[in-house]
């Protein structure tokens, strides 16, 4: 089993890949020991634009030879690339929640703060107002969209693969979620210009140009809501090995120790080999007593696992992860590793 960072927050020490404030993975040699099954491969989340694409093919990744492709939750830092992806690749299905296509996210959190964390300058970021979406383009989800595989509730992907909503409760989540809220989705026709426009930006390449990607339905127009977001559109991806249970789960706005003990209660494997995904420690003036008390009840239940993470967890929570777990490590855009 083999996981590729094809794009995160952080560049690579040496390669000249894109960066950018996003999460996007490739999953790929899930060989069990059987010379019948067939190698699975899968796209975890899409990042916030094209540039994971891009990087796929700088690392020699065909995404083509994916069989899948699964998002994570609805935040456009992992669902902004969906459309250049459907651009290329819309034979493939796509694993998600069926929320994302008929929610839509906001954030509440200080601009200046997220500037400071090196957010790429889009200029649908930047606004002064508050609060800012920070969802999909729910037009991706309208009219004829056979690609698109909503799931409702935990489920086997294949015999060792399993897609989990996290529903334990147990432990702490992110504080950070403090800023996070839903909002309400309102439906009107879609008109002739509406969709040539939105075909050319879909496919500006005329070399893809898929006519009438977008040809009936409607296009849903959102305002912010005041609702906390439950995240019951997050779901992590549980894989049976013989070494464990390894766990992508990409931002754990469930809290990652609620996460690990859903995937366990679902695949009836309690062996924890390794977690993998960002842990939603943000920078915040509590982000050290956050980090500290998760180190404290890692150590207790899961000393032995390994922790990959990055993105949404903060320069100064990875600092202590680091110190304090011996058997964390960091990822950036272009970090690989083998189980």
């Amino acid at each position: 089993m083999r996981i590729t960072f094809l794009v995160d927050n952080l560049p690579h020490p040496t390669l000249p890949l894109l960066t950018e404030h996003g999460l996007s993975m490739y999953i790929d040699q899930i060989t069990p020991n059987s010379s019948l099954l067939t190698p699975n491969s899968i796209l975890c989340d899409m990042g916030a634009s094209g540039a994971f694409i891009k990087n796929a093919k700088a690392l020699g990744i065909d995404l083509n030879a994916s069989n899948w492709a699964f998002l994570s939750h609805g935040h456009a830092d992992h669902t902004g690339g969906l459309g250049c992806f459907l651009a290329q690749h819309a034979h493939l299905p796509v694993y998600a929640s069926k929320r994302i296509a008929t929610t839509q996210y906001f954030s509440s959190r200080p601009l200046k703060t997220r500037i400071n964390e090196s957010i790429t300058p889009n200029s649908s970021l930047l606004t002064p107002n508050s609060p800012r979406n920070i969802g999909p383009d729910l037009n991706l989800f309208c009219g004829h969209t056979p690609w698109f595989k909503p799931i409702e509730q935990s489920q086997w992907l294949t015999p060792i693969i399993a897609m989990v909503f996290p529903t334990c409760s147990n432990y702490p989540t992110p504080l950070g979620n403090k800023y996070l809220f839903l909002g309400e989705s309102t439906n009107r026709p879609i008109d002739n210009v509406l969709m040539t426009e939105w075909n050319n930006r879909l496919t500006p390449n005329s070399s893809l140009l898929t006519p009438n990607f977008l040809s009936a339905g409607t296009v849903r127009k959102t305002s912010a809501g005041s609702v906390k977001d439950d995240f019951l559109h997050e779901i992590a991806l549980a894989f049976v090995t013989p070494k464990g249970l390894v766990i992508v789960s990409s931002c754990s706005h469930k809290g990652a120790l609620n996460t690990i003990q859903s995937c366990m209660d679902f695949t009836g494997c309690n062996a924890l080999y390794a977690y993998v995904g960002g842990l939603h420690l943000v920078d915040n003036e509590q982000v050290e007593e956050e980090t500290m008390a998760f180190i404290k009840d890692w150590m207790q239940l899961y000393p032995q696992a390994h922790l990959y993470t990055g993105h949404c967890t903060c320069a100064k929570a990875a600092s202590l992860l680091q110190q304090h777990l011996p058997l964390c490590k960091i990822f950036y855009t272009g970090y690989q590793f083998v189980f």
